[in-house]
């Protein structure tokens, strides 16, 4: 009785301690072999070594298109397959001496914000790529025990990629394990892994790509200010661009979010500048002929003239 018990309170603690990655896919093993000359110090007192060849093998991981059975669009010559896992460990296919780097990936899904950590177990050096960015970097294996690296994720719903980048020598066939620590406040968000690179709408599919706002016409009709943004992958840039109507030609760009609230009103014979003035930032259009921008002379370069080819009576102020 007390055995049972025991053996449930151990599978009880890892479901609370993290989720297991039980699948994975990768392609064959790419063989790397060190440079000739590689014994020879550099400029820094060190030689090429097998740490090296893990980062400087270069691969587009945030290109690559994983799914069991097709071909690689970067490598033709090479096809994801299922991985061989035991005990949750992914297990080396190499048959040779020659190191290798070995490509492997499984998708996290998730239907609820989610937050926590990624936390791998490795048995050699490896890169750790989430939604084909870096997040972990080791390169500092030695022996054949396991050494756990872990990262911080903040998942949105949806469907997320994880590549790891393995050097697989001949010291051990083991190379990796890894599970999903949600944080306590997440510890109900479902996450689920997945071979299958299929997935629904999210969020970020409705918040993604270009958006325009705050447009407003000038008193006179010939020139227009419009806030041109952009979302990727849930971070958003804007610039503000002054437009004239005539020839659709960008006269001014304010570059940033920090620039808002901007109206027209009239002035005559004003100058452009980028300087505030009591928490202000005023924007002025002077006329000259030919069309020209210069440096105002003995002023920072913050300030510019911006010469427009026929008379306007207007000019931006910034509430």
């Amino acid at each position: 009785m007390r055995k049972l018990l025991f053996l449930f309170m151990l599978v009880c603690t890892m479901q609370l301690h993290g989720q297991t990655v039980r699948e994975w896919m990768g392609l064959p093993p790419v063989p790397v072999e060190f440079p000739a000359f590689g014994d020879m110090k550099n400029v820094e007192n060190k030689t090429f070594s097998q740490a090296d060849l893990l980062t400087l093998s270069t691969f587009n991981i945030e290109n690559l298109t994983p799914a069991v059975g097709e071909q690689e669009l970067q490598y033709h010559s090479l096809t994801w397959e299922t991985t061989t896992v035991n005990d949750n460990v992914v297990i080396s296919q190499i048959k040779s001496a020659i190191p290798a780097i070995g490509l492997y990936a499984v998708y996290a899904e998730n239907t609820q914000w989610t937050s926590g950590k990624l936390q791998f177990s490795f048995y050699g050096n490896a890169e750790v790529y989430v939604d084909g960015v870096k997040k972990i970097t080791y390169t500092s294996h030695k022996g054949t025990e396991a050494v756990n690296q872990e990262c911080a994720l903040q998942w949105v719903p949806g469907k997320h990629s994880i590549i790891v980048k393995s050097l697989q020598t001949k010291e051990s066939d083991k190379l990796f394990s890894a599970q999903f620590i949600a944080n306590p406040d997440f510890k109900d968000a479902p996450v689920e892994f997945t071979l299958s690179p299929k997935r629904g709408k999210n969020i970020l599919d409705v918040l993604n790509g270009p958006r325009i706002g705050g447009i407003q016409v000038s008193p006179s009709g010939k020139y227009l200010i419009m806030v041109e943004g952009e979302i990727i992958k849930g971070k958003s840039s804007s610039m503000t661009n002054v437009y004239r109507i005539a020839d659709k030609e960008i006269v001014y760009t304010f570059y940033g979010n920090n620039v808002s609230n901007l109206t027209w009103i009239r002035r005559r014979q004003v100058v452009l500048s980028d300087k505030r003035r009591n928490g202000k930032l005023p924007v002025y259009l002077r006329h000259r002929a030919p069309e020209v921008r210069t440096p105002i002379p003995g002023r920072s370069n913050d300030q510019f003239f911006l010469m427009v080819t026929r008379p306007e009576l207007s000019y931006l102020l910034q509430k």
